[in-house]
């Protein structure tokens, strides 16, 4: 038998494999602009009636949406 590398070689495997480490990178990048949004809302003084809190809960939503994103891509590759 004579066998290439090619042949045993999965394409999609590592298509796969990359897209996932590269949303990896994607949550960790999302969990610190929303460690980023919190900090700064203690060091900058706001009103509460200004619009911090929905900053934050923009960035839970962001965080979130990052997360299921990162589950349902596992879940289909």
């Amino acid at each position: 038998m004579d066998f290439t590398i090619f042949e045993q070689f999965d394409f999609f495997l590592i298509v796969k494999a990359i897209i996932l480490i590269f949303l990896g990178l994607y949550l960790i990048f999302a969990i610190l602009i929303f460690n980023n949004i919190r900090s700064l809302n203690r060091v900058v003084v706001i009103q509460k009636t200004l619009g911090s809190p929905f900053v934050q809960s923009i960035g839970f939503i962001y965080i979130l949406a990052t997360i299921f994103l990162f589950l349902l891509a596992i879940v289909i590759l």
